[in-house]
């Protein structure tokens, strides 16, 4: 069923309707005298947010502090909206507040003043511009490190070898008669280089002209390390020190093994050490009784104001070192 044009007709809601309507907008609402900026209707959320103070016939001008009412004036009878913002009270906290003010219609004048909640508005401002200054402050970080880097780069090579590095991500070989040798030494940097490599069994060599030095264990506390040790681990540095050294170019490596025990390599005898004898073992017993000794006796004999013979000394040390042992 379709209605013509002429059937049609315009239904204008009366005042009480308007009213209702306007009390249940989510924003405020309010219409005002020019001439003296009495406020002449306003819903619930405008005399929430602008309450009247000790007068309850306020003029606008008492209720909203931040508006201009000459500059607002001018505006409107130029044809243009008036908008400005504030702060308003709502359940004890302040909330930021847009207002305009604009002309009711051509025929009145009348001017309705409508307030919007930014609250979440001024919250998204307020996240954009704390993510916009902290990409600001990643990128000078960024910055800083980039130059840091290069000035290192350019501390330990020749700038057209980075300038090469930088433009193609690779380096042409060149021959430079002058170069110096830059050793970089970091916790851990063996087993990285065995992991990238591929490597199953590997050590640390420290190499010199005369002497070479291959580690079993690496970056231990001295009281690990015996428990660390294993013939397995021994024999394995053992073997790879043999290799390197024939693959740079000694024909006979002679390979000593540095012990925890320092009087482990003294030869006693054939396959025995000193430190498997029984007298060996008894003479490190008796260090501290011995050590007491010498030290009552020289007490004994050299006290002052006394006259101790060496007999007397001797006998007074030997019965009192048991005690001081």
């Amino acid at each position: 069923m379709s209605i013509s044009d002429s059937e049609k007709t315009t239904v204008v809601p009366d005042a009480e309707t308007l009213r209702q309507v306007a009390q249940t907008l989510g924003i405020g609402i309010a219409i005002v005298e020019p001439d003296d900026w009495t406020v002449l209707f306003e819903n619930a959320n405008f005399f929430k947010w602008f309450p009247p103070g000790s007068e309850v016939d306020e003029p606008l001008t008492k209720r909203l502090h931040d508006l201009k009412a000459d500059r607002a004036l001018s505006r409107l009878q130029n044809g243009r909206p008036y908008k400005f913002e504030t702060e308003a009270q709502s359940s004890g906290r302040s909330i930021p507040v847009a207002v305009e003010l604009r002309e009711l219609s051509d025929s009145s004048d009348q001017i309705v003043v409508e307030c919007h909640n930014i609250s979440k508005q001024k919250q998204a401002e307020y996240m954009l511009e704390s993510y916009s200054k902290m990409a600001e402050k990643n990128a000078r970080e960024v910055e800083r490190e980039k130059d840091r880097v290069e000035r290192l780069l350019l501390n330990i090579m020749p700038k057209s070898v980075y300038e090469e590095m930088k433009e193609y991500g690779t380096v042409t070989p060149q021959l430079f008669p002058n170069a110096s040798i830059l050793m970089v030494d970091f916790v851990g940097h063996t087993e990285y280089l065995a992991r990238k490599t591929g490597a199953k069994s590997f050590a640390m060599m420290f190499y010199g002209r005369r002497l070479k030095v291959a580690l079993v264990t690496t970056h231990l506390p001295l009281k690990k390390v015996a428990s660390s040790l294993s013939i397995e681990k021994i024999l394995d540095v053992i073997t790879l020190s043999d290799g390197a050294l024939r693959r740079l170019g000694c024909r006979a490596p002679r390979i000593g093994v540095a012990g925890l025990n320092g009087a482990g390599g003294i030869p006693i005898g054939r396959g025995v050490s000193m430190n498997e004898t029984p007298l060996w073992t008894t003479f490190l017993g008796s260090v501290p009784r011995l050590f007491v000794f010498f030290a009552l006796l020289g007490l004994y004999r050299w006290m002052p104001n006394t006259k101790v013979r060496w007999s007397e000394a001797f006998w007074g040390a030997l019965a009192a070192t048991p005690a001081g042992a």
